[in-house]
C-alpha cells in the first residue's frame, strides 16, 4: 500500500500549480471538506519488542525502479507490483516464474493545481470485483489484470507535488484516497464517485499535514501524516452514505521514525512502513508494540511495501519491494 521521501532524495523536488475546482469528474460534484480539530493525543513512544525479518532477493537479475504499490489476490495466489510510475507486473506464487508485464499506464491528461502532476502509480489496491485500483497522482485508476486495459475512474484536483498516494477500498467497493496535502477524500461508487472531503489538509505554516497511506478495516479508518510521524484512526459512521467523522473521536499515534507512508493489515494488527528506513512498526490497541528491521546479505534500499501471504499458527511469508536504484521483490518470514 506507495514514497515522498525518497523521490525528493533521488529525483528532486516538486513544485506546485494554483487550485482548481472543477469537479472531479463528469457528473460528480463536490460535497464539502470538513475541519479537523484533533486533540493532540499523539505521545512519544518506546519500544521494547523488536524482531528481524531476513530477506532474501527473488530476482536478483533484475531491475524494477521505483517499486511502489504491491498487493495480493489470496485466492489466486499472485502478487501485483508496480514499478517505474507505469508499469503493473503479476508475480505468480505458485510457479514462482518471473514476474509478468500486465500494463503499462499512459500519461493521462488532466488539469492540475501544482506545477508537478504526472501520471505515476503511487499506490495499488485490490477489489472485491478482481479489479486493480490505483493513485496515480493526477488520477484514480481502474486496470483489469487479466486483459491489462485500464479506465480513468476519478479525475480529481489533488493538492501537493505528489497528489493521490494511497488507496483503499472499502466493502461496498467505496473508495478513500489520501491526498498529499489536500487530505482525505471519499468517493461514492453508487453516485458516480460523488465526492467528500472527510478529513481537511494543510500545507503551509504550522500545522502542515502530508498524507500518505489510507486503509480501512472492520469501519475503522487509518490514515498517516507522514510529515509529522502520525497515525491516526478513527470510527466510521455513516450519514447519507458517507463516512461521518468526529473529530473529538480521532486518535493519534506518533510513529517513532522520519515518514512514515504505508500501511497493510495482517490478523488484527496494522503496521506502519517508512520510507527511508528499512524498519516498519506494529500497532496494535493504539500502541506500538513491536519494532520490525530487515536484514540481508546483500544491500537493499529501503523496503516501500509488502505483503503478508500463507498465514500459519505462527508464521507468515513476507513479500516486500524496494524501491532501487535496483529495486526488486525481497521474501522473508514473519514470526508471530
Amino acid at each position: 500500500m506507495l514514497i515522498l521521501s525518497i523521490l525528493a532524495i533521488s529525483l528532486g523536488g516538486c513544485n506546485s500549480k494554483k487550485l482548481n475546482t472543477e469537479p472531479v469528474s463528469e457528473g460528480t460534484a463536490h460535497t464539502g471538506a470538513m475541519k479537523n480539530n484533533v486533540k493532540d493525543q499523539s505521545k512519544e513512544v518506546t519500544v521494547t519488542d523488536t524482531f528481524t525479518i531476513e530477506l532474501e532477493s527473488l530476482f536478483p537479475s533484475k531491475n524494477f525502479n521505483e517499486c511502489m504499490g504491491i498487493v495480493l489476490n489470496q485466492q489466486k495466489d499472485i502478487i501485483y507490483f508496480a514499478t517505474n510510475g507505469k508499469f503493473i507486473y503479476e508475480y505468480n506464487l505458485q510457479n514462482k516464474t518471473e514476474p509478468k508485464l500486465i500494463t503499462t499506464i499512459k500519461e493521462v491528461t488532466q488539469k492540475w493545481n501544482d506545477d508537478y502532476g504526472d501520471t505515476f502509480l503511487h499506490d495499488i489496491e485490490l477489489g472485491s470485483d478482481g479489479q486493480i485500483y490505483a493513485a496515480a497522482e493526477n488520477c484514480i485508476l481502474k486496470i483489469d489484470p487479466t486483459t491489462g486495459g485500464y479506465t480513468t475512474l476519478i479525475k480529481d484536483v489533488f493538492k501537493g507535488g505528489w497528489g493521490a498516494y494511497g488507496i483503499d477500498l472499502d466493502k461496498d467497493g467505496n473508495i478513500f484516497v489520501g491526498d498529499h496535502h489536500g487530505g482525505i477524500h471519499f468517493y461514492l461508487k453508487k453516485k458516480n464517485w460523488l465526492k467528500k472531503t472527510i478529513i481537511a489538509g494543510s500545507k503551509t505554516g504550522a500545522k502542515k499535514k502530508s498524507f500518505g497511506g489510507v486503509l480501512v478495516n472492520n469501519d475503522v479508518l487509518y490514515y498517516l501524516d507522514f510529515e509529522n510521524s502520525l497515525l491516526h484512526s478513527v470510527k466510521l459512521e455513516r450519514e447519507n452514505d458517507f463516512p461521518k467523522i468526529t473529530p473529538s473521536e480521532i486518535t493519534s499515534l506518533k510513529i517513532p521514525v522520519p515518514y512514515p507512508e504505508y500501511l497493510e493489515v495482517w490478523k488484527e494488527d496494522i503496521f506502519v512502513k517508512a520510507a527511508r528506513e528499512n524498519t516498519m512498526f506494529r500497532v496494535r490497541d493504539n500502541q506500538v508494540i513491536q519494532k520490525i528491521d530487515f536484514a540481508c546479505s546483500e544491500e537493499v534500499s529501503p523496503i516501500v511495501t509488502f505483503a503478508f501471504y500463507n498465514s500459519h499458527v505462527k508464521a507468515s511469508d513476507f513479500y516486500g519491494v524496494s524501491w532501487g536504484p535496483q529495486g526488486t521483490m525481497f521474501k522473508g518470514r514473519m514470526d508471530w
